[in-house]
């Protein structure tokens, strides 16, 4: 007899089949079979299977595979240009709900090209993952013109390639060639009867541009292993005059030439923001009686992080941005008076004005930004009568700007190579106006009201501007102040290196830091040297906290000797003191500002107190024993130098007689991660007092001489056997069984192997610990990229100039002591495209305890070897 199931119990069934599918069932794919933006063309389009991966139900049968669940579009090489919507909308490819992957074969082969039409993208909202795509020439029309009854002109859109309100992640892929729209006119006033007045000097006012050239954040944004290049934000419009020759002012150029940050930011993993540039103060026209103000220049060439946005950029690239310049003032054609122009836009690279937001850089390079130049000052037609406008100042901090009420988190950072720009020309005239000043803060400029923390970063050959006047001009325009820094508002420098920021050309002008009167700086364990005229200046002179180094004296810091660091334009690792110099082993252990890690990611410190500055200079080597029984324990050693060498460990009975014990290991020059020494130690004598040693031995390089160089001694005990108990009455010997001394054993960690996969790699680890204790191990996997321009030439394991590091796995474990444990590392989709672009991926595994790094090691993974056919018998 078939018995039918109850319902109860069918439904139960059903559920837990449900519950046991694999999630990716539920995920759906859409292919993109043609490159047309026409839905009348055959097949499926692009912007079919995005609206398809949106709204299954309704999708066009041409676009089969998407769920009511997450779906992908993956579109193939090729470039795919969109067109713009009928009756003069825009080309924009949106995303309302929903979560879609949009995937292409890879960054540089596969191509959405808005031609100029609009944006590539507008995330309204839903989650979007962009993968392998690369997005160009987003191009928004400009702002509507001001009318009669609403003089003033529109301000341009927002976003030139993106527009995101929703979640959105790009993934190694790139955005490019963006521009956010220019400002709408003025209207110009008064030019019939009954029309109206508007305005502070009775013209109309511009519109200003649009910000965020190629991205526009209201939403969360995460940009990974990305690249943001060659973007414009809008352009600020003019301001006309009235129909009685009054001029306008000008509108502002928009900021954030790359990014525009509203929302949460983040960016990671090598992301590159380049050769973006914030947009242009409009100039102003010419007019009868007063000409009109120019417009200030934009902030934020490379990302502007607006009043209450989280921005976190972390291992990336700011490099080649400019804020925008000031618009002129214009030309006045009569004998009234003339306007001044606008003031040149600040933070190159980033401008922070996030307010009761975060901002925080960490892990990354500033390099070669620019802050905005001032706009020219208007000229007179009746010189006799009228003095010229004054020029606008140039902006502040080529690489980064902290606005007022702002406060802005700087690590393990390099600011390099930044600068200013001058300030507008005086405008001539019966007496000619005055110049605009140069922008201050070559490198970091916190504003009044702004504070700016600085620690384990270099701040090196940052400039500002010494302008020479022109022939017959008298005298030149006003000079920027601090080359490395201006600090108008508070800068505190903790573990940092400031060096060789000065003028172009000349080391004797300019200076480090400069502190205007209102403003403050204090140093903490810092390296100045050779910044122009003086590592510090100013009318405030700067704070110490604990030691610091100045070379020559200034800054009132108690070292002020030649700190042996060579003059280079590669900030790490070459900036390093060398031996012997009065900035190494200066900060006690126990000092707050001793510890954690420098620049390259070494710990603090390496000998016996932390040095002062960025980089810890590499010699430590140590060994600790665990696992001690009566005839053996385990060894585990570290080795970090400067020089390249062979390190090895070391045991005996006495400290004058050592012999090697183990495998040797390499040591990499300059290196901040340790190769694996290991050794376990069997045949020890009992209740003995063993010593260990690592020692790297070091050939001759340049010249320095071949020697070794030993680490301390450290010792260890072995275990007394516990005598064996006679039976029958025990023997009376006058005194007590003498107990042993207990034996305490600090928590170790040793990386026994390293082995992989195609797609893993596989880590033993060895946990050494108290009974009743555990090691919980943080695990990390990172390669290093080598690029030229945006394109990835090579891997390096090692860490090099003008390589990126970027993570590929992670991992956290606990481990039991005493055993071996293989923990498996999953690489991540990146470092597997990578390994079958180069057919072989270098990683450095690190393990950490505590947050310190306890042992480390390098292999090479490489990809599966074909399989071959197998031989037919005859």
């Amino acid at each position: 007899m078939v018995q039918t199931p109850r319902p109860r119990a069918l439904l139960a069934a059903c559920l837990l089949a449900g519950a046991l599918a694999p999630s990716s069932a539920l995920a759906g794919t859409i292919t993109v079979d043609h490159a047309d933006d026409d839905p009348a063309t055959a097949g499926c389009s692009l912007r079919e299977a995005i609206a398809a991966a949106q709204a299954p139900a309704s999708a066009a049968a041409d676009c089969p595979g998407a769920t009511p669940g997450a779906n992908t579009v993956v579109v193939s090489a090729g470039t795919y240009a969109l067109a713009a919507a009928t009756g003069g909308g825009t080309s924009d490819l949106v995303v309302t709900a929903g979560e879609v992957t949009i995937r292409g074969a890879a960054a540089g082969t596969t191509t959405i090209d808005a031609n100029g039409g609009g944006r590539v993208l507008d995330v309204q909202g839903g989650t979007v993952r962009v993968e392998s795509l690369r997005l160009v020439n987003g191009v928004l029309p400009r702002g509507a013109a001001g009318t009669a009854q609403a003089p003033t002109g529109q301000a341009g859109g927002n976003g030139g390639v993106i527009r995101n309100a929703g979640t959105l992640t790009l993934a190694d892929t790139r955005v490019e060639g963006g521009r956010a729209g220019t400002g709408g006119d003025g209207y110009r006033l008064a030019s019939a009867p009954g029309d109206p007045v508007y305005g502070p000097t009775g013209g109309s006012l511009g519109g200003r541009g649009g910000d965020g050239g190629g991205i526009y954040n209201t939403g969360s944004l995460t940009l990974d292993a990305a690249i943001v290049s060659g973007n414009n934000a809008g352009d600020g419009a003019s301001g006309l005059r009235d129909i009685a020759g009054t001029g306008g002012l000008s509108g502002e150029g928009g900021d954030g030439g790359g990014v525009a940050n509203l929302g949460t930011l983040v960016t990671r993993n090598g992301t590159t923001i380049e050769g973006n540039q914030a947009g242009r103060g409009g100039g102003s026209q010419a007019s009868d009686l007063s000409s009109g103000t120019g417009g200030a220049g934009g902030d934020g060439g490379g990302i502007f992080a607006a009043p209450g946005a989280m921005t976190t950029i972390e291992t990336s690239i700011l490099r080649g941005n400019t804020a925008g310049g000031g618009g002129s003032g214009g030309r006045c054609q009569m004998d009234t008076n003339t306007r001044d122009g606008g003031a040149g836009g600040s933070g190159g690279g980033l401008y922070d004005a996030a307010g009761t937001g975060t901002t925080t850089v960490t892990d990354s390079t500033i390099a070669t930004n620019r802050a905005g130049a001032g706009g020219a000052g208007s000229t007179a037609d009746t010189t006799a009568t009228i003095d010229g406008g004054n020029g606008g100042a140039g902006g502040m901090g080529g690489g980064i700007a902290t606005a007022g009420g702002t406060t802005t988190t700087v690590a393990r950072t390099d600011i390099t190579r930044n600068s200013t720009q001058q300030g507008g020309a005086a405008g001539a005239g019966g007496a000619r106006g005055d110049d605009g000043p140069a922008g201050h803060g070559g490198g970091l400029a916190p504003q009044p009201g702004g504070t700016m923390a600085v620690s384990d970063s270099t701040i090196t050959e940052n400039r500002g501007v010494d302008v020479v006047p022109a022939a017959g001009q008298v005298p030149a325009r006003p000079a920027g102040l601090g080359d490395g820094a201006y600090a108008a508002g508070t800068l505190t420098l903790d573990g940092t290196t400031v060096a060789y920021n000065h003028r172009p050309g000349s080391t004797t002008v300019g200076s480090g830091i400069h502190v205007p009167a209102g403003g403050s700086a204090t140093l903490r364990a810092v390296l100045a040297s050779s910044n122009g005229a003086a590592n510090c200046d100013g009318p405030v002179p700067v704070g110490l906290d604990g030691p610091s180094l100045s070379f020559p004296a200034s800054c009132g810091a108690p070292i002020s000797t030649d700190p042996l660091i060579p003059a280079t334009a590669d900030p790490v690792p070459l900036l390093r003191p060398a031996p012997g110099s009065p900035a190494l082993d200066v900060v006690p252990e126990t000092d707050p500002a001793c510890g954690g890690l420098d620049r390259r990611g070494a710990m603090r410190p390496q000998g016996t107190a932390c040095d002062l500055g960025a980089v810890e200079r590499l010699q430590d080597a140590d060994v600790a024993a665990t696992a001690v029984t009566t005839s053996g324990a385990t060894l585990t050693g570290s080795a970090t130098d400067e020089r390249a060498g062979t390190a090895r460990l070391y045991v005996g009975t006495s400290p004058d007689a050592l012999s090697p014990v183990g495998e040797s290991a390499t040591v990499a020059a300059g290196s901040v991660v340790s190769p694996a020494l290991f050794a376990t130690l069997t045949g020890l004598a009992p209740g003995t007092v063993h010593y260990a040693q690592v020692r790297i031995e070091r050939p001759a390089s340049g010249s320095d001489p071949a020697d070794t160089f030993r680490g301390p001694v450290r010792t260890f005990t072995t275990l007394t056997p516990t005598p064996v108990t006679p039976v029958g009455p025990p023997a009376n010997d006058g005194g007590p069984t003498p107990t042993p001394a207990p034996v305490v054993v600090p928590t170790r960690l040793g990386l026994v192997r390293l082995s992989t996969t195609p797609k893993t790699v596989r880590v033993t680890l060895r946990c050494s610990a108290a009974a009743g204790r555990t090691c919980k191990v943080a695990l990390k996997a990172t390669t290093r990229e080598r690029r030229r321009g945006d394109t990835v030439i090579g891997l390096r394991a090692r860490p090099k100039v003008r390589t990126v590091t970027v993570t590929v796995a992670r991992a956290t474990r606990t481990l039991q002591p005493g055993r071996s444990t293989v923990v498996t590392l999953k690489l991540s989709k990146r470092s597997r495209q990578l390994l079958g672009r180069f057919h072989k991926l270098p990683v450095t595994v690190t393990a950490s305890l505590a947050g310190r790094r306890a042992a480390s090691g390098r292999v090479t993974v490489k990809p599966a070897r074909s399989a071959k056919a197998p031989r037919r018998r005859t």
